[in-house]
C-alpha cells in the first residue's frame, strides 16, 4: 500500500509519463498511451484496432457521493460537480493528456487536500481513533477523472476502464474494511476463465444506477483488453496454453512475463493516423 506522498509522487509521475510522451511525439496526429499494464488479452493488432477506432479516451469516471473523499474545502476550487471517481487504468487521446502534461491549477488543490489517511494499526491502541477522524483521499483514483470533467470533457470520454480487475472484500482484525484487487493463480488462469473475461460486454455503476455498454466507435465491443492481477504461474499457463492469444511466443520468459505482469509506471505508446488503411 502506498503512504500519502508515494501516491502524490505517482500522480507527479503519471503527469512527467504523459508530458514526455507527447514530447517525444509532438509530430503525431492521432496518438494513445496506456499507462500501467498487467497482461493482455489480446494480441498487439486487435487491441491497436480497437483503440484507434474510436475518438475518444477510455477513463473509468463516474460519481460517488458515498466514498466520502470530497473535501469541502476544495469547494473554491473543484466544485463537489466536478468530482468523478474511477480506476487509475486509462488510455488517453492527444488532447486529453495535454490536459494532464499541462495542468497547473487541479493538481496544486489535490496536492493539499486529498491525501490518503495513514493505515490503522492494532498498535497503535487510541491513536487510531485521531487517525480515523482524518480526512482520507486517494488521488490516483480522483485526479484525472476529476480535472477532465472540469474541463466538461466526460461527453468525450468512453466512461469505463478496458483493464479487468476483480475486487475481493475483506475485513482486517481492526474491523475495517477494505477492497483488495484479487491474484488469479494458475488454477484461476485457464481458457474458461479468461473466455468469462472476454465475454464481459457491459459494466454496472451502481452509485449512478448506469449500465455502461462497452462500445468502440459506437459498435458494441469486449469490454476488456487487459487484466489484473496474475500470478507468475497463472501468467506462464496464458502463454504455454495459448488462452490469451496465439499470437504470443511460447519462448516469452519468465522474467519478460514477471515484468509484463508488474503493475508500475510505464507507457506502451499505440501511435497512428485514425484514418490509415
Amino acid at each position: 500500500m502506498l503512504n500519502s506522498l508515494q501516491i502524490v509522487q505517482y500522480v507527479v509521475a503519471l503527469e512527467t509519463v504523459y508530458a514526455t510522451y507527447l514530447l517525444d511525439f509532438s509530430l503525431m496526429n492521432h496518438e494513445r498511451a496506456y499507462i500501467k499494464i498487467c497482461f493482455p488479452l489480446y494480441n498487439f493488432s486487435f487491441i491497436y484496432n480497437y483503440l484507434m477506432a474510436s475518438p475518444r479516451s477510455f477513463v473509468d469516471s463516474f460519481l460517488d457521493k458515498k466514498d466520502g473523499r470530497y473535501n469541502p474545502k476544495m469547494s473554491p476550487y473543484i466544485p463537489m460537480s466536478k468530482w468523478r471517481k474511477g480506476s487509475q487504468w486509462i488510455t488517453l487521446i492527444r488532447k486529453h493528456a495535454e490536459v494532464v502534461a499541462d495542468d497547473d491549477a487541479v493538481f496544486p488543490v489535490f496536492k493539499i487536500f486529498c491525501k490518503r489517511r495513514p493505515p490503522l494499526e492494532a498498535s497503535k491502541g487510541k491513536k487510531n481513533m485521531k487517525l480515523q477522524k482524518q480526512h482520507n483521499c486517494i488521488p490516483d483514483e480522483h485526479y484525472v477523472q476529476t480535472l477532465l470533467a472540469m474541463y466538461d470533457f466526460d461527453g468525450e470520454l468512453e466512461r469505463r476502464t478496458i483493464t479487468y480487475t476483480e475486487w475481493n472484500e475483506s475485513v482486517t482484525n481492526m474491523e475495517k474494511k477494505g477492497w483488495h484487487p484479487i491474484t488469479f493463480s494458475y488454477a484461476d488462469a485457464g481458457p474458461v476463465q479468461i473466455k468469462r473475461i472476454k465475454d464481459i460486454r457491459n459494466v454496472y455503476y451502481a452509485s449512478e444506477y448506469r449500465t455502461e455498454w462497452c462500445r468502440s466507435n459506437s459498435t458494441l465491443v469486449t469490454c476488456f483488453l487487459f487484466a489484473r492481477k496474475f500470478s507468475r504461474g497463472a501468467a506462464m499457463r496464458l502463454l504455454n496454453e495459448g488462452a490469451v492469444s496465439r499470437n504470443f511466443k511460447s519462448s516469452t520468459t519468465a522474467f519478460q512475463m514477471n515484468t509484463m505482469c508488474r503493475c508500475c509506471w510505464r507507457c506502451m505508446v499505440l501511435k497512428g493516423n485514425l484514418n490509415a488503411e
